[in-house]
Formats: structure tokens, sequence, C-alpha cells
């Protein structure tokens, strides 16, 4: 794994980027034909334009396409109430080789992968499962630079007094965290 860097662009392979309208609004998403790379929220200034061209024109890319079709479906289930696991395939070897993860973070991403909708767990909770409750800061570093969050839910990790940060928006965190409560609450 490659040290932290600037969380631009994933390691060089085909990928495909599209736009995806949302009741949160237009989020970017970057999809290899291995599964998605990186995901951004509506408003990032950091997101890339969407491409001009889908397939099938391009046809090295035909299994992204379908990877981008299915994270469409689902982020859009999700974020209505409809969804409550996504089944969405992360192009896991992307991950741990984006500008960046360390083996840290990678660690970090694996171990909020398994905190289930509607829970939350808190930085110094997801530190000592990391190796040490020392070790809070870098967890909040490692949720501040996940290059997909939703898919790896790292707003399901808080502040122990309070809501915490987040690499989107607050208001995002808040709409999250409400809306996986109240469908948890009423399902």
């Amino acid at each position: 794994m490659k040290s932290a860097t600037s969380p631009t662009e994933p390691v060089n392979q085909p990928v495909l980027t599209c736009n995806i309208d949302t009741v949160m609004g237009t989020f970017t998403a970057m999809v290899s034909q291995h599964g998605v790379v990186a995901l951004w929220f509506p408003l990032n200034p950091h997101a890339p334009s969407p491409d001009e061209t889908l397939p099938p024109n391009r046809p090295a890319l035909k299994n992204a396409y379908s990877h981008f079709m299915h994270l469409e479906k689902e982020l859009k289930a999700y974020l209505t109430g409809r969804l409550t696991a996504l089944t969405v395939h992360i192009d896991e070897a992307t991950l741990a080789n984006h500008p960046v993860a360390t083996d840290f973070r990678f660690q970090v991403w694996q171990k909020i992968r398994k905190v289930g909708y509607g829970d939350t767990i808190t930085y110094g909770e997801l530190a000592q499962m990391c190796g040490g409750k020392n070790k809070a800061r870098a967890v909040g570093s490692a949720c501040g630079a996940n290059p997909v969050p939703v898919l790896i839910p790292c707003h399901r990790i808080v502040a122990a007094n309070g809501i915490g940060g987040f690499s989107g928006r607050l208001e995002y965190k808040q709409f999250l965290l409400e809306l996986e409560s109240q469908h948890r609450r009423n399902g």
C-alpha cells in the first residue's frame, strides 16, 4: 500500500465516471470492471466530470457499466429507506492501492464495513478494534479519507460526545444516521 496522499484519482486502469441523481443530490461514482473505485457526495468540488461516452461504445468498460447500474439502483433504494444492505461490489484491489490508502486505513475501512445498518460506534471503540484507543484520531483520519463513503459506512462512526466529523457535509452524515435510525425502528 501507498502512504497517504491526495484523494484524487485511483490507480491506473480503465474506469467509468458517472453521476447518480438521488434524494440527497447528485453523487459522482467511478467504477472499474471489478467494482466501485470511488464515490463522491453531492456538491464535492473534487469530484471528476462524468464520462460523455458510455458503453457499449467503450467495450473495455462493459462490466464497469454493469457495476454502475447496480450501484445506481442500490444507492437510490438505500437513500429512500427501501434497502438496508448494499451488495454493490467494491474494487478491493484498487481500494487497497488507492492513493490515500495505508495499511492502517485499509484495516479501519474493513472494520467499518462490519458496523451494521442503524448501528453506531465511536471513533475510540473503532480504534480499540484496530489496535488501541490512542488511535482514535488516526481512525477519524481514515474515515475522512474513505474513497467509497456509504458503501464503507463511515457515517456510522461517531464521536463519544456527539456526531463527530465527516468527509462530506455534516448534514449528509446526519441525514444518513437519521434515515437508518428511522427505518431500523420501523423495520
